[in-house]
């Protein structure tokens, strides 16, 4: 599930727009440094909620810069995620 909260609980009546590809990219971005999706598919909830744990590895794996870029990617919040 790539989709981002606003796309997946209309409820929320956020504006739908190109941060929801952010959300997209960062979910994909996760995928290729991890070896897994951040939210499973029996947690709907947890993708709604945008609630992941980047594993211990990444930050030791790579720079702190992609580190910190995954996760604003992902933030629950279109406006609080890179433009």
């Amino acid at each position: 599930m790539y989709r981002a909260p606003e796309v997946a609980d209309v409820f929320l009546r956020w504006e739908i727009g190109p941060k929801v590809d952010v959300f997209a990219l960062g979910c994909v971005l996760f995928a290729a440094l991890t070896g897994r999706h951040p939210f499973p598919m029996d947690s709907a909830l947890a993708n709604i909620q945008a609630r992941y744990e980047v594993p211990e590895e990444v930050p030791r794996s790579y720079s702190p810069a992609v580190a910190q870029w995954l996760r604003r990617t992902l933030l629950r919040e279109p406006g609080d995620r890179p433009g």
